[in-house]
């Protein structure tokens, strides 16, 4: 029992090794910073279909080694993961696969894939040639508060009123970008979006 466990521990951790570095793709121009943050010092100016090796993943953010060899954070919405012809996914009667995407993704099943980005998938075509759904607007508007009931909640709750100026777009790029829930494992969580 405790040799299968340790050939089962050796196994994935092989199979978890060989996940870390992995070929990419941007999918538009973006700058390589060196820390994972919107307002970090910009180390080079990466154009669009340039290859990355990605290293590691921190929030939104991917550490990535450049085609010239420099080391920097992009955002993980600005490049594809690089599926090499052979590798292409495949149904495995050992199971591999399938403990190769649990690994990544904290997910078994076919796809493996967990969505937050809210757009993944989707090309600039589609979401150019995209309509709106007219009844999920006419749904929101159902369900909109008045000004008096909002107010008269506020009172009753013992709210304040205050000013507040708008974030010009200079004052949202300051903001920093959300950390993962504490005690979440957001590596593991997160290690597949956009790898398709």
């Amino acid at each position: 029992m405790i040799r299968a466990k340790i050939v089962l521990f050796l196994l994935l951790s092989a199979v978890a090794g060989s996940l870390l570095a992995r070929p990419a793709q941007l999918i538009r121009d973006t700058n390589l910073h060196k820390e994972p943050y919107r307002d970090a010092q910009v180390v080079e100016k990466l154009e669009a279909k340039s290859k990355l090796e990605v290293i590691k993943r921190r929030g939104g953010w991917y550490r990535v080694t450049s085609q010239s060899g420099v080391e920097g954070w992009v955002r993980m919405t600005t490049l594809r993961f690089i599926v090499a012809e052979g590798e292409k996914r495949r149904e495995s009667a050992s199971g591999l696969d399938e403990a190769a995407s649990m690994l990544t993704t904290g997910r078994s099943g076919s796809s493996g894939v967990t969505t937050a980005t809210g757009i993944r998938g989707l090309s600039s075509e589609e979401l150019t040639d995209s309509s709106p759904d007219r009844g999920q607007l006419e749904s929101l508007d159902k369900n909109a508060v008045s000004k008096r009931d909002a107010k008269g909640f506020a009172k009753k709750e013992g709210l304040k009123a205050q000013d507040l100026d708008y974030l010009s777009d200079e004052d949202m790029e300051e903001l920093p970008d959300p950390e993962p829930e504490s005690g979440s494992n957001s590596n593991d969580f997160f290690d597949s979006l956009g790898n398709e």
